[in-house]
């Protein structure tokens, strides 16, 4: 392994040294030949931090933990996806930059557009069945299980039709063995991997965030985004995505907390549907391209900036 690092190091610094890069910026958690690139090359290094890397994949550090943050540190600019992956890599007495900028998922022209449609399909259309979502790539760290095993149960609880949107690839043998375990494959509809995430988030009344791990949570995001309420686990960057009881409901144990949130929205659709619209305000404040976007360009010019100063 660390013969081919340092070999692919040497291709790469030939490649880049020509072109002397301002700043390296390294988008992962996971790489990090590019703070020795940006070393050999005497460039500013970002590291934009956007996985847990043991928490979420369960990976295992290479070099451990501790000395894996204090590597992370010697960047010039970190920025997290959120202050849970803040906190994970932080390390005591940092001088240098590390902030918080949250993932922009959608423009707020598009934004606009989602919470039209959804305002109009509420209007327009008859709803005679309370819609749950779970989105993402299907694996045990994600809380289908979870999700699955508590819509069972609130569908025996409740008169009202409810139905569950499983959006994702992954391994489906054992989902599909657990959704006929629990009897309920006419209540499900396993759609796969999407194109337009979009189509499906306005045919739910409610997102399932049931990961533990999640460094921010795009497809919490992604729901705020498009009017729709969400409930979450009290773990990962979760938390500071969803307001409780205003954008959303957080729920904390494994099973019991979360049937109770979901047969809450169910038996009061006018709540859910208020606390989509107020999850729509946030996303449109803080998940929007553009903030995004401007946010780390200030950073970027703020360093280059500060990296011309130190020169001169």
């Amino acid at each position: 392994f660390f013969s081919r690092n340092r070999s692919a190091l040497r291709i790469l610094r030939d490649l880049i040294v020509p072109f002397r890069p301002d700043v390296i910026y390294s988008n992962s958690s996971t790489i990090s030949i590019g703070l020795s690139l940006a070393r050999l090359c005497q460039s500013a290094h970002v590291w934009h931090l956007r996985e847990f890397v043991d928490l979420d994949y369960n990976l295992r550090f290479l070099f451990g933990k501790v000395s894996t943050k204090k590597i992370i540190s010697n960047s010039d600019l970190r920025i997290s996806i959120s202050k849970a992956i803040f906190d994970h890599f932080s390390v005591g007495n940092d001088w240098r930059r590390n902030i918080v900028i949250f993932n922009g998922v959608a423009t707020k022209n598009e934004m606009l557009s989602l919470r039209e449609s959804r305002e109009v399909s509420r209007a327009s259309s008859p709803r005679n069945e309370f819609v749950f979502g779970i989105f993402g790539r299907i694996y045990s760290g994600k809380g289908h299980e979870e999700a699955v095993r508590a819509f069972s149960q609130v569908k025996r609880m409740v008169n009202a039709k409810v139905r569950l949107i499983v959006v994702g690839r992954g391994d489906l043998s054992w989902l599909l063995g657990l959704i006929c375990e629990e009897r309920i494959s006419d209540f499900v509809d396993i759609v796969g991997h999407v194109d337009n995430v979009w189509k499906y988030m306005l045919g739910i009344d409610c997102l399932l965030m049931c990961s533990r791990c999640e460094g921010m949570g795009r497809v919490t995001a992604e729901a705020m985004a498009s009017g729709c309420a969400v409930i979450g686990f009290r773990g990962g960057g979760t938390p500071e995505l969803i307001a409780d009881r205003e954008t959303g409901l957080i729920y904390s144990d494994r099973h019991g907390e979360l049937v109770k949130c979901m047969l809450n929205v169910v038996r009061n659709r006018a709540l859910c549907d208020e606390m989509g619209r107020a999850g729509w305000d946030r996303a449109f404040r803080n998940f929007a391209v553009e903030q995004y976007s401007s946010s780390v360009m200030n950073e970027l010019d703020l360093l280059l900036e500060q990296r011309g100063a130190i020169s001169s």
